[in-house]
């Protein structure tokens, strides 16, 4: 059995090989050019992005010094997943630490945000949350006392998840001797 060329197909072809004679021609040189070019911005982004974290570290670590508020877990860069429209559903790279009174979240292209303890009802571990998805990387999510869930990407989520049931417990340990 003996197949016979398609007449629609040839034409196809033809059609391509006329449209790639009229691309210009790219040489070894400008495509070393462009991937050096691509690397320098990448590079630059990391560069900007990594200062930006660095600098609100310093910030969180100023601020619970100049409080009195003892550090229970990070300064750490992160990403804010997502939440309800109480804090945005932007996701962003961020800088997240545990205070013995509260989560803090720095965001470092939006606005800031913190939650008291008091408002922490529950903490968890997700693999998606908010259509995100990161392979291997579970997502802290902590529930709040008006039903918002609020989550967070974090290299150790689960020494995070257990610094802020230990955090919880503390706090609730200490209001009720109150």
């Amino acid at each position: 059995l003996r197949l016979l060329p398609c007449p629609a197909r040839s034409s196809q072809k033809t059609a391509i090989s006329a449209l790639w004679a009229t691309l210009p021609r790219v040489t070894p040189i400008q495509i070393v050019l462009l991937v050096l070019s691509q690397l320098l911005l990448f590079g630059a982004i990391f560069f900007f992005v990594g200062r930006a974290a660095k600098r609100r570290v310093e910030e969180i670590r100023a601020e619970l010094a100049a409080r009195g508020e003892r550090l229970l877990r990070g300064p750490e860069q992160g990403g804010y997943s997502t939440a309800s429209a109480r804090f945005g559903k932007v996701r962003s790279t961020s800088v997240i630490a545990l205070s013995e009174t509260r989560f803090i979240c720095k965001r470092l292209a939006l606005e800031d945000f913190e939650i008291p303890l008091g408002e922490i009802t529950g903490v968890r571990l997700e693999k998606t949350f908010g259509g995100r998805w990161v392979p291997g990387s579970p997502i802290l999510v902590l529930d709040l006392s008006d039903s918002t869930e609020v989550g967070f990407q974090l290299r150790d989520a689960e020494a995070w998840k257990t610094a802020v049931q230990a955090a919880l417990e503390a706090s609730r340990s200490a209001q009720d001797a109150k």
